[in-house]
């Protein structure tokens, strides 16, 4: 159990570097748990690893917070939704067998490093003009989708 400790304690310092530097340490942190921790249920390894990721997400958004005014209805409908869908998906995955589960999340971790490997506009910000609507309904969106990819 010591060497399992270690190895993750090393894991997640690899996974904090990338993140403060790019971003993405839990596409190394959540394979890197279930591997090393195969005997525990999943849904109790992606909420351990959920900690770090909030930690760091929090701090990133009050850095962010005092560069930028938000729209607090938008701000909002992201939050609802994040959270909705969090709360779906930690049910689901706490119904789901892990034998069955662990490699879809394998198939979904590789698609996003993909994804964000191959796409050269990722991250780029693009300025558009867009109603208030349409804003709430992109960040109910994006606040579901944010659950999916820190999986």
């Amino acid at each position: 159990m010591v060497n399992e400790l270690i190895l993750l304690c090393l894991v997640a310092f690899a996974a904090g570097f990338i993140d403060a530097i790019v971003g993405g340490g839990g596409l190394l942190q959540t394979p890197a748990i279930l591997l090393i921790l195969p005997h525990y249920p999943v849904a109790t390894l992606l909420g351990t690893t959920k900690i770090p990721s909030m930690a760091g997400t929090t701090l990133a958004a009050f850095k962010y917070s005092k560069q930028v005014r938000f729209n607090y209805k938008v701000l909002a409908a992201c939050v609802l939704t994040a959270f909705l869908a969090a709360l779906l998906g930690a049910f689901l995955v706490s119904r789901i067998d892990n034998s069955v589960i662990k490699p879809v999340i394998l198939v979904v971790l590789i698609l996003v490093a993909l994804y964000t490997y191959f796409n050269k506009q990722f991250g780029i910000h693009q300025e558009k003009d867009h109603s208030l609507k349409q804003q709430v309904l992109m960040a109910a969106l994006f606040g579901i989708l944010t659950v999916f990819m820190m999986v």
